[in-house]
């Protein structure tokens, strides 16, 4: 971890004092000669130890605390390839950080230590992601009251303690930062200063020796630095960390229990689970519940948008991801920002539906800064409606133009940060709308253009599956039918079976569309004129699918006419039919009648004649 060392700011510029004072004069920033000798007849601003939790609050959320720590291992000044996060029982309860990047000798150590120096510059194109000089003080006051920082450097190895509890036992008005340096023989550097030094660090800390202490460096194998940070956080006497949940995850804890005399689970104690599992967002203020919010595994799989280093969490690595190349349905939008009136460089857009992540609220703009992710997930335009609109799209931007706030969760709200949100909306609503047409074509569905109850379908495999190589860190292509899950843990250029040129750490990473050439860099005109091609078109043939299906619709319904029409007429020939039978019937009743009656007639008339055969004559 390098020295988290940055441009003095108004708030940040003030002076540590330290109980042991390097054997040589701390190099530093350019300072005049007037300023030295004003040093000299006005009094300096000093610290109070009561700063070193004040400006810790700043990490409303404690992942962004713990990012600062990874950010210094990232710088390139440090060119750590492994960043590695544990927690230790013994000798106490305590988070440990630790990399194999360069160290710090002991002047370096003393201003990662001190606040708002910055001396970080760009090497080969990779720039500093720390910008204020303060990360690691107030990223390790939030995780707990003190830290020990170990660091082995070419030159010697060195340790530093900023310590609350050391300040207030001894009742200090001051900042005072024990620190001691040793060569690699291990013989004490200054040993006046450093014993003292080292007197106030095992009163203090977990570590009651010298001995133990010299321990902590053989954990480092060439060169590096590893923290501890001890007094963790507690809410409710409980670490704020669940530990047991996943033994390879560290995560926020959900399960926060109430004192027993609150009565167990209460309203209050539900809203501070709840608290405690969401980060905190000025969009997003406590509404969201994504895996990133609560693991720290899934935080750091997304934390930076080009993974130079490999991280272990708990001795398992962290299959960190290409987001930019974890999409399906890509497209590359092109924005040109300005900045005081003068145009900058342009900057890359890109859009596509998330298809690695199984959770359908895992959506949203991806905003980060210098390769590091600043804002998470953050719903503009149609995303911001209740419907399905946007839903599933994720954006991402490298927004180097804009100012992170000192905690690296947020931007300045300024007009340029303003207009970049506005672009994000706009390209959404573009990218929404064909693809929508897209996808309803393919699913043979109608849909309107301003449909917003529309969801799309999300293959569960990207558009090009990447592995990163666990030894040179180079990132490979394996093609479009990997299931990127049945990857193993650990993956080697060896088994690189989809391109074997390229199965070597020797080969140079396998380049991307940006890097094979393509021009990202086209003009806002052409990339309308693109864009209203591509509509046009996804246009047209919406129309001629809808005028089919128009026709469709009239035969259908030229059928149904016809058919009623002959169902109508075999009706009126059954009514017909059953008429005339009626009619036949009636007949055949009246003729059986008449006969009846001719019947009757005749057997009255064979009565009557037999009665006058009986009668005899007069």
């Amino acid at each position: 971890m390098e020295a988290d060392i940055h441009q003095n700011s108004d708030e940040d510029d003030v002076d540590v004092e330290t109980v042991s004072q390097p054997p040589t004069p701390v190099p530093s920033l350019v300072v005049s000669e007037e300023a030295q000798s004003l040093q000299e007849l006005i009094k300096r601003s000093s610290t109070h130890p009561k700063f070193l939790h004040s400006n810790s609050t700043s990490h409303v959320w404690a992942f962004g605390a713990i990012a600062e720590l990874i950010d210094n291992s990232c710088d390139p000044d440090v060119r750590a390839a492994r960043f590695d996060i544990d927690f230790a029982e013994e000798p106490e309860p305590m988070l440990v950080f630790s990399d194999d990047g360069a160290g710090m000798d002991f002047a370096r150590l003393h201003k990662m230590l001190s606040f708002g120096y910055c001396d970080k510059v760009e090497i080969d194109g990779h720039k500093p992601i720390g910008h204020y000089g303060n990360g690691f003080k107030s990223g390790s006051m939030r995780l707990g009251k003190d830290a020990l920082v170990f660091t082995k450097h070419e030159t010697g190895i060195s340790v530093g303690f900023l310590s609350q509890t050391f300040l207030a036992a001894i009742g200090a008005d001051a900042v005072l930062v024990p620190m001691a340096t040793w060569n690699h023989k291990r013989e004490l550097l200054n040993e006046a200063d450093s014993r003292e030094s080292l007197r106030q660090i095992t009163r203090y800390s977990p570590f009651k020796t010298e001995r133990e202490l010299l321990e902590q460096f053989d954990r480092i194998k060439t060169t590096g630095t590893r923290i501890a940070i001890i007094n963790l956080r507690r809410e409710n006497g409980l670490l704020e960390f669940d530990l047991d949940d996943d033994p390879k995850d560290i995560r926020i804890r959900g399960d926060l229990a109430v004192p027993a005399a609150n009565g167990g689970k209460t309203a209050e104690g539900q809203q501070l689970r709840s608290g405690l599992r969401k980060r905190f967002n000025r969009e997003q203020s406590a509404t969201t519940d994504i895996p990133i919010d609560y693991s720290l595994r899934e935080y750091c799989s997304v934390l930076y948008l080009r993974p130079r280093m490999k991280i272990y969490i708990r001795g398992s690595v962290v299959r960190t991801k290409l987001i930019e190349k974890s999409l399906n349905f890509t497209k590359v939008d092109v924005y040109n920002p300005h900045l005081g009136g003068k145009r900058i460089k342009d900057v890359r857009i890109t859009y596509g539906l998330n298809a690695m992540s199984n959770r359908k609220d895992a959506y949203g703009m991806m905003l980060y800064y210098r390769n590091r992710l600043i804002k998470p997930y953050v719903k503009v335009g149609l995303q911001l409606q209740q419907n399905y609109a946007g839903k599933g799209v994720v954006g991402i931007i490298e927004a180097d133009f804009l100012q992170p706030t000192h905690n690296k969760q947020d931007f300045d709200q300024t007009a340029q940060f303003r207009s970049c949100m506005s672009k994000l909306a706009e390209g959404l609503k573009t990218y929404w709308r064909e693809l929508k047409q897209k996808q309803a074509a393919e699913r043979n569905l109608a849909t309107a253009e301003d449909d917003d109850e529309f969801e799309m379908t999300v293959p569960k495999i990207p558009d090009m599956v990447w592995a990163q190589c666990d030894d040179c860190l180079k990132w490979r292509k394996l093609g479009t039918d990997v299931d990127p899950d049945s990857l193993p843990e650990k993956w080697f250029c060896r088994m690189n079976t989809y391109n074997p040129a390229r199965a070597s750490c020797d080969v140079p990473q396998d380049p991307d569309q940006e890097e094979e050439g393509q021009d990202l860099r086209v003009s806002r005109k052409k990339q309308r004129i693109v864009d209203t091609q591509n509509y046009e078109k996804l246009r047209a043939e919406e129309q001629r699918r809808k005028a089919e299906q128009r026709q469709k619709q009239q035969d259908d319904e030229a059928r149904k006419q016809d058919e009623l029409r002959r169902r109508e007429a075999e009706m009126e020939a059954e009514r017909l039919r059953l008429k005339a039978e009626q009619l036949a019937f009636l007949r055949q009743q009246e003729e059986l009648a008449q006969k009846t009656r001719q019947m009757e007639a005749t057997r009255l008339e064979l009565l009557r004649a037999d009665e006058e055969r009986k009668t005899p004559s007069p």
